[in-house]
């Protein structure tokens, strides 16, 4: 039994060791995740006087996590990644279950992107192939290696699309209920994440 114990431990260290190697020489683009915010000009009590769209001409506003309704978390969690917190950047069963579904019915019906695999693609966007699909369960691990889960959940509000040039949740609860993300109620949460 102590012989399978050290054998696991070896390979478990080989694998991380993998892990930091491919992570220097292919480095996460960390800059793709701060930049392209539009400008918010306030008032005294920091109140949004106006805004102007970002150099890409995207309506997106940066947004601290603790700006955000916890109804609209919890909203968002619950829709796309109720084993955030538990898992390290993909979930395994969900891709086994995707995985068998898809290739029961001979067609994509289920996919497995948590939230953090959701927030690699869209620092990297690419086709959507198996391949594509490995690359960005490793840039996934990459991110849940440099960021906690709070900052991975916080770059995920601020760069999501809510349709059209509106990026970020702050812009979308300006734009859809002229609020701030804050002051969302239960009913306009559930329907910014739908």
């Amino acid at each position: 039994m102590k012989k399978y114990i050290y054998h696991l431990v070896g390979f478990i260290f080989i694998l991380m060791l993998g892990f930091v190697t491919i992570d220097y020489i292919l480095p996460l683009p960390k800059e793709k995740l701060e930049t392209g915010y539009g400008i918010q000009v306030l008032d005294r009590n920091k109140q949004i006087l106006r805004c102007y769209l970002s150099n890409k001409d995207m309506w997106r506003l940066k947004t601290e996590l603790e700006e955000i309704s916890p109804e609209l978390i919890k909203a968002t969690l619950i829709f796309e990644d109720r084993w955030f917190y538990y898992h390290p950047g993909f979930n395994p069963i969900s891709i086994a279950n995707a995985l068998y579904n898809n290739i029961k019915y001979g067609k994509r019906v289920s996919g497995a992107s948590t939230i953090t695999m959701q927030l690699a693609k869209l620092i990297e966007p690419k086709k959507r192939t198996i391949k594509n699909k490995i690359i960005e369960i490793f840039r996934a691990m990459q991110l849940e290696l440099h960021y906690t889960k709070d900052e991975i959940l916080e770059y995920y509000f601020n760069i999501i699309p809510y349709g059209g040039n509106i990026v970020g949740v702050k812009a979308a609860t300006l734009m859809y209920f002229n609020k701030l993300p804050d002051k969302l109620t239960i009913g306009e949460a559930a329907t910014l994440v739908s």
